[in-house]
């Protein structure tokens, strides 16, 4: 996605939050959106790189460390209570296995469902990589007028 990170002003943000976004390899485009939109600091974090990318953007910020070390620096340096994810199956699934999902929110398309062993979960391919189940339990189950389902699950602790 080609996202600006940001939160519309007809929403009336009290301020802008954090834009992060993760790379194992520290591939980050800069010709993004992200990039070139007002709003809050950017926070790039590779995990397995050395080397920042060249002409990084002045608001921007670059992190060569682990995911975990990274939240628990935004936790406690950077004053971030809530985190909203938005990622593919391995960032997914990274945060599942460090037990770090407290609320799942899924639009279910029912029109554009496939199934088959191969079919991505929210987590990528099917895979065995969690120890053990996790419980959630739904605490909002809407459909819209496209027959959709937008459903949250709340981590029970």
């Amino acid at each position: 996605d080609n996202m600006s990170l940001t939160i519309p002003p007809e929403q009336n943000p009290q301020h802008q939050p954090l834009r992060c976004t993760v790379s194992r390899q520290g591939h980050f485009d800069l010709s993004h959106k992200v990039f070139h939109s007002k709003g809050g600091d950017i926070h790039l974090i590779a995990t397995e790189v050395q080397a920042p990318p060249e002409d990084l953007p002045s608001q921007t910020k670059f992190h060569q460390t682990s995911l975990q070390h990274f939240l628990t620096h935004a936790k406690q340096n950077l004053g971030v209570e809530t985190l909203l994810c938005e990622g593919g199956g391995m960032l997914v699934q990274k945060l599942f296995e460090d037990d770090l999902v407290d609320e799942i929110n899924l639009t279910i398309a029912g029109h554009t469902l496939i199934g088959g062993s191969q079919s991505p979960t929210i987590t990528g391919i099917p895979s065995e990589f969690l120890p053990a189940s996790l419980a959630y339990r739904i605490s909002q189950f809407e459909p819209n007028e496209h027959n959709e389902l937008f459903v949250t699950w709340l981590r029970a602790r």
